[in-house]
């Protein structure tokens, strides 16, 4: 599959401030080197039908799939110095700016192309990682109990159809459209009528499953005044009681790139237990990427 990627990469690069440009571009060349292998991958999926919440989840066929998925989480809790959030406070004014609606609006159309020799696999996913990070951060600060009750779980299944649905609409390609402004708006009120049927199905159930699920939700707050790593062994304790798939260490530093190893990953939990018996409530450390954009 021969991807268009050259345009995208100068597009990638226009949200940079010029001084870095030089820099990242050559960076730039081998995230596209990483971008074909996942396009591949993309492409796979497509082709035997696989979902993609269901592709993300099978880290082993999947690799690259299931970090981009469940790294754009961990980049929401990444902690930069000072020097680098000045310069993160540019790239995301220049990625809110209108004139980065063009750029949205370009791979909304190369994400609705179906030709298989074309870029519309990699992109469809993209956008999809795309409305999901943007749900969870308008919902970061009332997340934990959605967290907590598997809502955004259920929203990853969901929101590749609502994408495809909107894909399929001419309307939506029209210029004064802004394409992932109405996808995230449909996910956000997707996510809303999630939480209002699981409350409903929790205003059922006996004493101890409430109290249950309050526990979880104070784990789900924990998790998201962490940093990244920390984040991912709490979320991945979430998974497994609330319905999911609890990982072992190995398979968890292979899924989450805020984790470098299964020797590594043990001996973060054991440091994470010890600070939370310390401090079972730990404040947010106010210099990760979430902090900076919950400052606007």
């Amino acid at each position: 599959m021969k991807l268009a990627l050259s345009r995208y990469g100068e597009e990638l690069l226009e949200l940079y401030p010029s001084d870095l440009r030089a820099d990242m571009a050559e960076a730039l060349q081998e995230l596209l080197s990483d971008a074909a292998v996942l396009s591949r991958e993309v492409d796979d999926a497509e082709r035997r039908g696989i979902a993609f919440a269901q592709a993300v989840r099978n880290a082993g066929e999947f690799p690259r799939m299931a970090r981009v998925h469940f790294g754009a989480i961990d980049l929401l809790q990444t902690e930069f110095a000072d020097d680098e959030r000045a310069t993160l406070h540019e790239i995301v004014d220049r990625a809110s700016s209108s004139d980065a609606d063009a750029v949205r609006r370009h791979w909304f159309v190369v994400a609705a192309e179906d030709e298989p020799s074309r870029s519309g696999p990699l992109m469809r996913f993209l956008l999809y990682q795309a409305v999901r990070l943007n749900v969870w951060v308008l919902t970061w600060a009332e997340g934990a109990p959605l967290e907590a009750a598997g809502a955004f779980r259920e929203l990853d299944e969901r929101a590749e159809r609502q994408l495809r649905e909107r894909l399929a609409m001419d309307e939506m390609q029209d210029p004064a459209v802004r394409p992932l402004r109405v996808l995230v708006a449909q996910a956000v009120e997707h996510l809303s009528v999630i939480w209002d049927q699981r409350k409903r199905n929790l205003g059922g159930e006996r004493p101890e499953a409430v109290e249950l699920f309050h526990g979880l939700t104070r784990a789900a707050q924990v998790a998201r005044n962490l940093n990244a790593g920390d984040a991912a062994l709490v979320r991945n304790e979430l998974e497994g009681a609330n319905g999911g798939a609890q990982l072992g260490s190995r398979e968890l530093a292979e899924r989450n790139p805020a984790l470098k190893s299964q020797n590594a990953t043990d001996q973060r939990r054991r440091r994470l237990l010890a600070s939370l018996r310390d401090q079972p409530d730990p404040q947010p450390p106010g210099s990760r990427l979430i902090d900076l954009l919950d400052r606007g």
